[in-house]
C-alpha cells in the first residue's frame, strides 16, 4: 500500500497510509476503535474503493491459488446452508481443485469437524466466528487477511486459530492480521503496524518496539488522578506521588510488553486497554 487515503465525509479514516506485506511473513495491524485498520484491511481487498493511494499484490504463478483471502471483521455466512456446505462453496469460488478434499483438512486443523452438519443458527458466535475464519482458509491465497479473527473464541479455538495462521506462513503466505487481542499478535506477528487516526505512528518488529517502547511503567491513582511513573519499584512509584499527600486508590503495574507499546505511543491508560 502506498499513500492510501480514505474518507468518509468530513471524517478521515486513513491518511497516506504506506504498507508492505512480505510473503512468508505476518503483519499485525493495531490501533484504537476508529483507528483505521479494518478500513485499511477493506481497501486492500478491494471491498472498499480508496480516495487516493494504490494497492498492489504480487501474481501468483501457482495454479489452483487465489491472489487474496479475507476474514472479515463481520461474520459472513450462508445463513440456509451448513457449515459444510458453505465452506465447500467458499471452496469452490476461490477456485480450489478439491475443495471436498480442502474441508477435509481445514475441518480437522480448526477443530471444527463436530459443527459441519450445523446452521449458523445453531452455533455461538465464537463457533460462528472459527467457521468465518475456516472459510477464507479454503482457499490458498499469496496474502490473507484477518480482520479479528480469534474475537469471542474460547481458548483452544484461538490456539487452532493462530497455529493455521503459523502454516500459512511457512507455507510463504503473507498475512495481515488485525487485532485487539495484543497477546495474539504477539504470539504470532514478525511485525507491527500501529495506526492512529488513520496514521502510521509506529512500525516494526515486535521485539524492537517493546526495546524502545514498552519499557514497565506504574500507573498509581491518588485522589482521583491517574499519574504514570517509569519502572517496577512500586513502593517507590507511591512515595513519589503522594510526596505531597494524598490517598492512594489505585495501583497499576504495566509490565514490558506490546500492551506497553500501544499505551504509551496512543496516550492510553491501563485501564483503558479493554476498550480498545
Amino acid at each position: 500500500m502506498r499513500g492510501l487515503r480514505k474518507s468518509y465525509g468530513d471524517v478521515v479514516a486513513l491518511q497516506n497510509l504506506d504498507l508492505d506485506i512480505a510473503s512468508g511473513s505476518v503483519v499485525g495491524l493495531i490501533g484504537r476503535n476508529g483507528a483505521g485498520k479494518t478500513t485499511a484491511t477493506r481497501c486492500i481487498a478491494g471491498l472498499l474503493r480508496p480516495d487516493a493511494g494504490e494497492v498492489q499484490i504480487a501474481a501468483s504463478a501457482t495454479p489452483g491459488t487465489s491472489p487474496i483471502s479475507i476474514a472479515t471483521q463481520e461474520i459472513e455466512l450462508y445463513p440456509g446452508l451448513n457449515v459444510a456446505t458453505n465452506l465447500t462453496f467458499f471452496g469452490r469460488i476461490s477456485g480450489v481443485p478439491d475443495p471436498e478434499r480442502m474441508l477435509t483438512e481445514v475441518a480437522a486443523e480448526l477443530e471444527i469437524e463436530p459443527l459441519l452438519t450445523k446452521l449458523p443458527k445453531e452455533m455461538s458466535i465464537g463457533q460462528q466466528r472459527q467457521v468465518h475464519v475456516a472459510a477464507a482458509l479454503m482457499a490458498t491465497p499469496r496474502l490473507l487477511l484477518l480482520d479479528e479473527p480469534t474475537a469471542a473464541l474460547d481458548v483452544a479455538a484461538r490456539a487452532a486459530v493462530l497455529a493455521a495462521v503459523e502454516r500459512r506462513r511457512t507455507a510463504g503466505v503473507g498475512v495481515l492480521f488485525s487485532s485487539h487481542q495484543l497477546r495474539d499478535i504477539e504470539a504470532v506477528c514478525d511485525s507491527v503496524v500501529l495506526i492512529h487516526e488513520g496514521e502510521v505512528i509506529a512500525a516494526g518488529r515486535v521485539e524492537d518496539l517493546i526495546t524502545e517502547y514498552g519499557g514497565a511503567r506504574i500507573e498509581v491513582t491518588v485522589d482521583g488522578k491517574v499519574q504514570v511513573i517509569d519502572g517496577e519499584d512500586i513502593p517507590a512509584a507511591i512515595a513519589q506521588v503522594t510526596a505531597g499527600g494524598g490517598r492512594v486508590e489505585a495501583v497499576n503495574v504495566i509490565k514490558p510488553s506490546l500492551e506497553a507499546v500501544f499505551l504509551t505511543l496512543t496516550g492510553m491508560r491501563g485501564s483503558d486497554v479493554e476498550g480498545i
